[in-house]
Formats: structure tokens, C-alpha cells, sequence
């Protein structure tokens, strides 16, 4: 769903870039499917906040960041 131009799946990956880590590394190291990652990214899926809380420490951002309409 979008929201002032700016999705959960945008934010995810925003943040999968910013880490400098790949796709998969965040995924590994987050706990959750390489597939379930990029099913979110691409918004094929709809997220909850159990997996941003598994990927918000892994991506060095506060799981806040991910629930904020604007993303800042």
C-alpha cells in the first residue's frame, strides 16, 4: 500500500541497498526466505511487522522507519 509515494515494499528495499548487503546476505542473516524478501521488495506479498522486526537490525534501521508514512 502506498503511502505519501513511499510503500513498505520501497522502504525494505531502501534499506536492502543501504546496508550494502545483498539480497540474500540480509535474508540469511535476518532468518527469512531469500523469496519471502523479494516477494515484499516487489509488494507481491503483504508484509507484518514480525518480519520488518527480523530485518529493521539485520538493515540498521529502527523498525519505526519502516512504519512511518514518509520513511524518514
Amino acid at each position: 500500500m502506498k503511502t505519501n509515494g513511499s510503500s513498505t515494499g520501497d522502504k525494505v528495499k531502501k534499506a536492502v541497498k543501504e546496508s550494502g548487503m545483498t539480497q540474500p546476505e540480509v535474508a540469511e542473516k535476518a532468518g527469512v526466505s531469500k523469496d519471502h524478501l523479494h516477494k515484499v521488495k516487489q509488494e507481491m506479498t503483504p508484509v507484518s511487522v514480525k518480519f520488518l522486526a527480523r530485518i529493521a537490525p539485520v538493515v540498521k534501521k529502527p523498525l519505526e522507519w519502516f512504519l512511518k508514512r514518509n520513511g524518514k
